[in-house]
């Protein structure tokens, strides 16, 4: 194996051998040294993406495959407003996204595009929401003169196809409606903003959710109509939509278009034996094949199509059940993957390619595992070497992280429920000081296994990590996800009383000294934790955690979907659902929290304002001198500011050392 060291005056990627004393906090939370990269189409050029010194500034650098010292930075961002995404458009031109972090905003999305030398630089999207509405004059699609595109449109897809253009997607509103009613996509040219429609009339209403073919055009689209969910089909060509399933959208995991191959050929995942699986689609009966092409049992379809652009053959697919793997359809990268592996033998590797993977001059690997952070390889087929372009995290070596593990556990009821455990790496005498890390969301999949800075960090400091996918978690098939529903501060929060449970009697916790934790809806579930299970949790950490569940309704961007009936199923209702909502609200229940609890707060979070926050904090004072506050003025719902992230997890170590 070959190794370059790639340095500028940027410190980019800079590779330093690991320090014999275990990494700091500033090693797992600073901002990625490295945070992604992406090949050309024609593999000529890697794109990536990399933070500048220990400023949190971003720096997006084109570097020639051939000789990685020749290299030119096309575009630069700061913490408040960080390069977020990145895509090569064709072999010249490439355009990446930064999201502007704005106070009392979700963050609004610039898209820019720009060639691979630095010149013809555009902003085609703007993200301020002044900008919402004021569409373009060019309804005839005609114009091409030089515009921008506001807010309501964003990137869907680029056609890889070597043209200079993109594929758009413009939400529109009814007259009052808080959310879009239905949307349409627009092919843009990046140099002109020349908008071409690509919808043929007669679209279903409520459209929102595309898929479209090899040639950009769109074939399938699901429809909302409140909480019903429809998926529609069309032939190539034709202005004749059919309906090919139904089901009400909170339960949408049954059926979903995901991709369509260059003969036209349309893929989805449907339900197979309790969980998703990939299957092909018959246009002509409308139906499934019988079986599917791709199944993970006991884990949901969750994949991402390679394809052989030219042809757009179908290579094979990336995929995640208990952890990241590759299945290969085709012989050639199958041996491609397999020589990559054994160059690489201790990692996962992910082969990214250019649009010709079989035969292009270099192929993208994307390596890490459980305990080492990703980094990046191009790698030759014809020399067989691997060049190293760099990593996230220079300072962490994986001999001194934990080793992280899936299990299942079963709930008191009798479900068994997904788990992830990282343990502190080297032996243990007895049980340990636990940390049951509770996900946000909480209605998606919340904990994978890669490396996971704040399992490991906590891990390194002695702690058993226990992460319980519970009920309501999403990716392990229908079943778990629905029996999560209208179940906050209910079953949901048994499922992680039984996950601690469970891990005293595997030998890993120790019962009397465990911790729960979380942020979002882990923050809530912390703060019902300790008022249910005084008994099991010693203690807490809780972040931007909602307080109270009706206020969650009035008070934030949720109340801009408070209507939909979708909402209502996963939550419950306001006004029917008084009495549950006392019940789960830790407000309400604040006499009853008297361990130790540390409350961290963003003052500009606009998902889980500080009213939720201020008003806990206010009734805990009452009655519990054990509650310690950490606001961060000017952060959102996360960090945006590394030196807070960094400080955020310094405390947290401070806070467990001193309570467990």
């Amino acid at each position: 194996m070959k190794s370059v060291l790639f340095t500028t005056a940027l410190s980019l990627c800079s590779q330093l051998a690991c320090a014999a004393s275990l990494p700091s906090a500033e090693d797992f939370f600073k901002a990625a040294d490295m945070r992604g990269a992406a090949i050309s189409p024609q593999a000529q050029h890697v794109a990536i993406l990399l933070t500048v010194n220990d400023s949190g500034k971003h720096a997006l650098a084109v570097l020639d495959t051939a000789d990685l010292k020749h290299y030119v930075i096309v575009a630069a961002s700061t913490e408040e407003a960080p390069i977020t995404g990145f895509r090569w458009i064709n072999e010249n031109r490439l355009s990446y996204s930064i999201n502007n972090l704005r106070p009392l905003d979700r963050g609004s999305i610039d898209e820019f595009v720009v060639n691979r030398d630095g010149s013809a630089k555009r902003h085609l999207i703007f993200g301020d929401i002044n900008t919402w509405g004021n569409d373009p004059a060019f309804a005839d699609g005609l114009s091409t003169k030089p515009r921008q595109l506001p807010m309501d449109y964003r990137l869907f897809d680029v056609p890889h196809d070597g043209s200079d253009d993109i594929i758009v997607k413009k939400d529109l509103w009814g007259a009052y409606d808080p959310a879009p009613d239905h949307s349409r996509l627009f092919r843009v040219n990046t140099f002109t903003a020349h908008r071409t429609d690509l919808m043929p009339p007669g679209q279903p209403d409520h459209a929102m959710q595309w898929v479209v073919d090899a040639s950009g055009s769109p074939r399938t689209v699901t429809t909302r109509d409140r909480n019903n969910c429809s998926t529609w089909y069309r032939q190539p060509g034709a202005r004749k939509w059919t309906s090919i399933h139904t089901e009400e959208c909170i339960y949408r995991q049954d059926f979903m278009p995901r991709f369509f191959d260059g003969k036209g050929q349309l893929y989805v995942s449907a339900d197979y034996q309790g969980s998703s699986a990939l299957f092909r689609f018959d246009a002509n009966h409308m139906q499934l094949e019988a079986k599917p092409l791709l199944s993970t049992p006991g884990f949901d379809y969750d994949g991402e199509p390679v394809f052989d652009y030219p042809g757009q053959t179908l290579l094979g697919i990336h995929i995640e059940s208990d952890a990241p793997a590759t299945v290969w359809f085709d012989d050639a990268m199958k041996e491609l993957q397999r020589q990559v592996d054994a160059a690489l033998p201790q990692t996962v590797n992910r082969i990214t390619c250019p649009n010709d993977c079989r035969r292009a001059p270099a192929l993208l690997v994307t390596a890490g595992s459980d305990r080492q952070p990703d980094q990046y390889y191009l790698y030759s087929p014809t020399a067989r070497t691997l060049l190293r372009l760099g990593e996230t995290h220079p300072g962490i070596q994986a001999a001194q992280m934990g080793w992280r593990d899936f299990y299942h556990y079963r709930a008191r009821d009798g479900r068994d429920i997904p788990v992830y455990v990282t343990l502190p790496p080297g032996k243990h005498d007895g049980p340990l000081p636990t940390v049951v890390l509770v996900h946000g969301g909480p209605f998606l999949r919340g904990v994978h296994w890669k490396w996971e800075a704040g399992a490991q960090y906590l891990a390194t400091q002695g702690y058993a990590v226990i992460e319980p996918e519970f009920r309501g978690s999403m990716g392990y098939g229908a079943e778990l996800h629905r029996a999560g529903l209208r179940q906050w501060g209910l079953s949901m929060e048994d499922d992680l009383a039984d996950a601690a449970q469970w891990a005293a009697q595997q030998g890993w916790a120790d019962p009397r000294r465990t911790a729960i934790m979380g942020a979002s809806y882990g923050g809530y579930a912390t703060m019902m934790g300790l008022i249910r299970f005084p008994e099991l949790f010693r203690c807490g950490v809780e972040m931007a955690g909602p307080s109270d569940i009706k206020l969650l309704y009035r008070y934030t961007l949720i109340s801009q979907v408070k209507q939909e009936a979708m909402f209502y199923a996963a939550i419950g209702e306001p006004d029917t659902d008084g009495v549950q909502f006392e019940a789960t609200s830790p407000l309400k229940q604040a006499a009853r929290l008297k361990q130790p609890l540390l409350m961290v707060q963003g003052l500009d979070d606009p998902v889980v304002p500080q009213a939720h926050a201020f008003a806990m904090l206010g009734a805990l004072r009452k009655t519990n001198d054990k509650v310690e506050w950490l606001p961060y003025p000017g952060e959102i719902h996360g960090f945006k500011y590394q030196a807070d992230h960094i400080d955020f997890w310094q405390k947290v170590n401070a806070f467990l050392a001193k309570n467990l």
